[in-house]
Order: structure tokens, then C-alpha cells, then sequence
């Protein structure tokens, strides 16, 4: 969802302004609340929660070096390579998945609570 409102943003921002402002809400209202859902499949993962406390702070962390590893590419006014920078990331982020896949899983035991 996120990517496609970016991808709606970046293809109606020679359009009318009407619909740019709709998906630029739709992105924002995406990336809010999609932390609630990142903090849940952290818990999945690690009960215990250090995972989870990492969560906001890599979302930070993404939030700065995106943007300063895309101004690496920008010359000028020329900002054409900046959408092969984020795909990049985002097919980083792809091949890194199936690295978790064999990730051994802790959680909460009964004894813990006890």
C-alpha cells in the first residue's frame, strides 16, 4: 500500500492537486500506523521484546539514510535516479527476508509469568 501511493504520488505530481493531496494522505496515514503492525510481528518473533524496543529506531534510522543515500544520486534538478535508489532498497529488503526464515524464535514461556 505504501509503495503504490508513492508510486500514485510520483505519477499525479504533474496532475491535478486534488489527488496528489488524497495520496499524500493516503502514504502518511500508511506510514503511521503501520508501526503498531511492525511491533506485533516483532513480539512474534521475540517475546521477550528487545526486538521490538528496536523497532522505532530503525524506522528512524531508515527515515534519514534513505534520503541521504538518495542525495548522493541527485545532480542538480535532475532527481530521475532517485526511485532506482529506493528500489534498490526495497529488493535489499526482499533478499534479506528469507534470512530470517531459519532465525531461531523466542517468546514467553509459562515459567516466566509464574
Amino acid at each position: 500500500m505504501l509503495g503504490l501511493s508513492a508510486l500514485g504520488i510520483a505519477r499525479t505530481a504533474q496532475g491535478g492537486p486534488l489527488a496528489f493531496a488524497a495520496l499524500c494522505g493516503l502514504f502518511t496515514f500508511t506510514w503511521l500506523f503501520m508501526l503498531p503492525f511492525q511491533m506485533a510481528l516483532a513480539f512474534r518473533v521475540d517475546g521477550s521484546g528487545q526486538v521490538a524496543s528496536l523497532v522505532p529506531a530503525a524506522q528512524l534510522f531508515g527515515s534519514a539514510f534513505g534520503p541521504l543515500m538518495a542525495s548522493l544520486v541527485v545532480t542538480g534538478e535532475a532527481v530521475a535516479p532517485v526511485p532506482f535508489v529506493a528500489a534498490g532498497f526495497a529488493l535489499l529488503a526482499m533478499l534479506a527476508l528469507p534470512l530470517t526464515r531459519g532465525a531461531p524464535r523466542q517468546g514467553f514461556s509459562e515459567r516466566q509469568f509464574r
